[in-house]
């Protein structure tokens, strides 16, 4: 019976307990009650077993669909259980758990890009009316010296001035320059730029932090290349025209005999 379908071994014992009550009763009409008892006593004892037999199967059913909707998948699925009755539990188990997997995977990686990039990032999540921080990158915290806190709330003990912009500005979208004391240290004023973002029923608060100087640097590095970029066409420009002139001139001197066109030529080009 262990390999038959949950609703086959059910309706079997439905049946069994059936008889044995029928049969029961019959005992009694023919006044056979000590048999009667016997058969009524064995009629209860498989009512306790037919409710143990369906709620052991609806708390596997029941402990599976937590452990799913807690995104648990720490725990093994019994190899019995594989097949027959729960086999299309445990493919949906398989398909969520792989899913979870792939998930976390890839917030390895998207958290591991925003590790290593020079600008400080710093993601809000909302939820209700709250913000919370769903992502600091190692840059953010390094630079202003802050743990990896996950309330808005406790970031505002560390950050006061940025955070009162921010909220001052109701969490909209925003770029602009920003003066923030980091410790002890004197202001330092950073390029602030936020967005907003939303996915399904989630909304996301973006925000990037890049220093001034690091900013004026770029752009001046970018300046000197645009720079050096003109002056090099420009003197490609200048020198064309001088190696034209040259292999003509070559082009003269090599020549066996000179005439006058060719000496006016020389002449002309050096003019």
């Amino acid at each position: 019976m262990k390999n038959w379908k949950f609703y086959n071994a059910l309706f079997a014992r439905v049946l069994f307990v059936m008889i044995l009550f029928f049969f029961c009763s019959f005992l009694i009409f023919r006044m056979f009650y000590y048999n009667a008892f016997l058969v009524g006593f064995f009629g209860v004892l498989m009512l306790f077993e037919m409710y143990f037999f369906v709620k052991n199967r609806l708390l596997f059913y029941d402990r599976t669909l937590i452990s799913m909707l807690q995104k648990d998948f720490s725990t093994n699925f019994p190899e019995e259980n594989k097949k027959d009755n729960f086999k299309n539990l445990y493919l949906l188990y398989e398909a969520l758990k792989l899913q979870q997997q792939d998930q976390t995977s890839k917030e390895i990686v998207y958290q591991s890009i925003l590790n290593s990039i020079d600008t400080a990032a710093l993601i809000l999540e909302k939820e209700g009316e709250e913000w919370n921080i769903f992502l600091m990158n190692d840059c953010f915290s390094r630079l202003f010296k802050v743990p990896k806190v996950s309330h808005w709330k406790y970031l505002k003990n560390y950050l006061p001035s940025l955070c009162s912009e921010i909220e001052n500005v109701g969490f909209s979208d925003l770029k602009s320059a920003i003066s923030i004391k980091i410790e002890e240290q004197d202001l330092q004023t950073f390029v602030l730029q936020t967005s907003r973002a939303k996915s399904y029923n989630k909304e996301y608060f973006i925000i990037l932090l890049d220093s001034i100087q690091r900013v004026i640097e770029k752009k001046e590095k970018e300046a000197w290349i645009n720079l050096m970029k003109i002056i090099s066409h420009e003197l490609m420009n200048s020198l064309t025209p001088i190696r034209a002139l040259s292999q003509n001139l070559l082009h003269i001197v090599d020549q066996e005999k000179l005439d006058d066109d060719d000496f006016d030529d020389i002449k002309s080009s050096i003019s």
